[in-house]
Parts: structure tokens; sequence; C-alpha cells
């Protein structure tokens, strides 16, 4: 009786209180928007909530323990830019990323930072988004944008978590906007300085006696070998000081699309991750779920789930 009440108040189907892999109610979303309607964005966030909500299950089920504490990184409102970049620096300094921060980043949020990053097809009007629920930190990356696109979307979305309780992100920020916010800005000052640390980019040699063409190859070779866009290093290296301001706002935004006809070709990195396909698999195996089952919730068919466990290089699953 009081099931049907509640239902009937919040009109709300049965399936909202009895269905395990529903994630309503309790995960807090922050989306990455290119003018998405609000309906899109919620219709990816029931979807999405599923998958989440499936893989908290599953793990339980399989024994597997969640940390006890989250990562928090120490910035707030308040810091200036130039402590977002030191912050940046640091982290990709102190934790090793090497000479490519971009290369590593994804596996290294899995591994070390026990997020759970999953590279999905969301269409051309959302880049990404992060989410948080009471024992779990996701990130979700749009696979279909270009290299360039999807790091800093990792970068960024890398920030709003390690940033979360200090400053909370928006639910929904448009990044067509031209006026970006002081946490924006913040977030993506973080982003290009973690991306792009200031002693890998001196390798580079200098960048003010070149000549505008000269410029520009440079800019355009240099990103693709960082997996940046090159607009992004523009405006870094204007923010170091290696680049005059007015002879970057002369490079006209042509000449570095696509870093300058480099990035010809996209290549998604495969769906979900390996981490999120091991733990179904495991599941499938041990019999927690069937993959009929996992293959509804995953929206896919047996064929698609195989293709998965193969790209990603998980072991034999049985019923597949």
């Amino acid at each position: 009786m009081e099931l049907q009440l509640a239902t009937e108040k919040l009109d709300v189907p049965v399936e909202y209180f009895m269905d395990p892999f529903r994630l309503e109610g309790e995960g807090q979303f922050s989306w990455r928007s290119n003018g998405a309607e609000l309906k899109e964005i919620q219709e990816w966030e029931g979807r999405v909530g599923s998958w989440i909500a499936l893989y908290r299950v599953l793990i339980k089920q399989l024994n597997v323990e969640r940390p006890l504490l989250r990562h928090a990184m120490n910035l707030s409102k308040r810091s200036s830019f130039d402590d977002a970049k030191t912050v940046g620096e640091r982290f990709a300094t102190e934790f090793g990323l090497g000479d490519n921060p971009a290369k590593r980043l994804s596996e290294f949020m899995e591994t070390h930072l026990n997020f759970l990053v999953l590279f999905v097809d969301m269409g051309s009007n959302i880049s990404g988004a992060a989410c948080r629920v009471s024992d779990l930190d996701v990130v979700l990356v749009a696979r279909n944008d270009i290299a360039g696109s999807r790091n800093f979307t990792l970068a960024r979305e890398l920030f709003h978590l390690l940033t979360w309780d200090s400053i909370p992100p928006k639910y929904v920020e448009d990044l067509g906007e031209s006026r970006k916010s002081r946490v924006e800005a913040l977030r993506d000052n973080f982003a290009a300085a973690l991306l792009m640390p200031s002693d890998v980019l001196h390798r580079y040699g200098r960048w003010n006696d070149l000549s505008t063409e000269q410029l520009i190859s440079k800019l355009n070779s240099t990103a693709t070998e960082l997996g940046v866009a090159s607009q992004e290093l523009k405006s870094r290296l204007v923010n170091l000081g290696s680049v005059n301001r007015k002879v970057a706002d002369a490079i006209q935004n042509r000449a570095l699309w696509n870093n300058g006809g480099e990035v010809t070709k996209i290549e998604e990195p495969p769906k979900f991750s390996k981490e999120f396909v091991r733990v179904v698999g495991d599941a499938i195996n041990k019999g927690h779920i069937s993959a009929r089952r996992t293959a509804k919730l995953l929206q896919t068919t047996i064929d698609d789930m195989q293709d998965l466990i193969d790209v990603h290089g998980i072991d034999r699953v049985i019923g597949l």
C-alpha cells in the first residue's frame, strides 16, 4: 500500500523503487553540453545511470572492495588562476604522467584514483560529464570526439570530481557560451597545465622567433604529439609568455582546425572501459547476471557484447 501511494505521489513507475539497476534520486551529475536540450541530457542521464547502477551491483556481488576515502584537491572558488595552473602542473609531475600526460590520464584515473571512466556514444551535443554516487566517482567521455577534445574532457571532469565539495559544479554547462564563469576558467587553467606542463613545452624550443607560417606548423604538429587541440596549445603558450598575444590573435582559427588537418580521422577508443567490461564478464561467468539481461541493460546485442569482450582483451565469457 505504501509503495503504491509513493508511486502515485511522485508520479514514477514502481521500478523506481524496486529495480536495482536504476540510479534515480541518488547520483549527482554535472554535464558538458554543446547546446543539448535538457530533455536529451535527462534521457542520457537515465541511460548512463543504469550502467553505473549495473556496475555498482556487480562489484558488490563480486566482493570488490571500494576505497574508504575519496580523493580531493586543495582548490576553492577563492583560488587564483595561477593556483589552478600550479596544481595542474604538480598533478602531472607528482603522479608521474610523463612527457605526454594525455596518453596516461584515463588509465591513471581508473587505476590510481579508482574512478570509473566510460567512453560512450553521446551524439554531437554532449562532450562529457562527471557523476558522483555514494561510493563511486564516474567520468563520461564522448568517444566520437577527436583525441584532443576527449583528453581535455577527461582533465575537466577530473577537476570537477576532485573539487566537488569545495567547488560544486553546475548541473549543465554549455561549452558554447562565449563567457566562462570563474569556476570554469579555474578548471580550464588546471586542465591546460595538466595536459601541457611548462617543462614539457620548453623542450620544444623557442616559439617567438618563428614566422607565422612556422608557428602554425609547429603548433599543429606539437598539439598532435601531445594529444591536445592546437587552439588549446596556443592559449597555453600565450599564458606562459612563450608566444606573443598579438601574434597568436592574428592566427586564423581555420589554420588550427583539427590541428591543421593532421587529425583527419577520429580513432574512437573502445566503448565503456576495460574495467567496466571486465566486471561485466566476471559477473556473467559467475552466474550473477545473464548475458541476455546484461545486453538489454547495455542496450546492445549479444554479438556486440562479444565484440566488446574481444576488443578489451577480456578472457572468454560463458554464454556469449
